[in-house]
């Protein structure tokens, strides 16, 4: 699914695709996520300049949903470092502990994550074992549709130095 920012600070679904056989966890178009939801927030903010993300966390807050979730600002500041790294965030247990998630930002063409890509799954389907595997195809659906959309991206991917940033 694609999320893009609301007026409350939060993120709305925008659009969506899903199998339609099985059990699996899925959203509606409309459906709400708060500020802090892990892998939606660390995809949008990990561009963020330091003192507007400090901003937006003064604003609304690191909301604590399982035992996983990352609420410490330091800590987070590290995890952001691997999503500019990586091109992703992910999220095991740390919304839900039934829900693993990735995330990948699509840019807009002044480099800003103005959407995000997403994908949900129960933790026994997205977990540790994968993540890492289904965040790099959803970075690289999210790359080419920030480039089919006239986006820039913020980071060149061959340069490490520039993604580490």
């Amino acid at each position: 699914f694609a999320v893009e920012r609301d007026v409350s600070g939060g993120s709305t679904v925008v659009a969506k695709a899903e199998g339609r056989a099985g059990v699996r966890v899925t959203t509606a178009v409309g459906d709400r996520f708060p500020f802090s939801a892990p892998a939606i927030m660390q995809a949008f903010e990990a561009w963020t300049p330091p003192a507007d993300l400090e901003r937006l966390i003064q604003r609304h807050g690191l909301q604590q949903f399982t035992e996983n979730t990352v609420t410490d600002p330091d800590e987070l500041h590290k995890l952001l470092v691997q999503v500019r790294r990586d091109g992703f965030s992910r999220s095991v247990r740390q919304f839900d502990m039934a829900q693993g998630a990735a995330a990948a930002p699509i840019f807009d063409a002044k480099g800003r994550a103005s959407l995000v890509l997403c994908t949900l799954a129960f933790s026994s389907e997205l977990n540790e074992q994968n993540v890492v595997e289904v965040g790099t195809k959803l970075r690289d659906s999210a790359e080419r549709l920030t480039q089919r959309t006239g986006g820039v991206s913020p980071y060149e991917r061959s340069d490490p130095a520039a993604a580490s940033g």
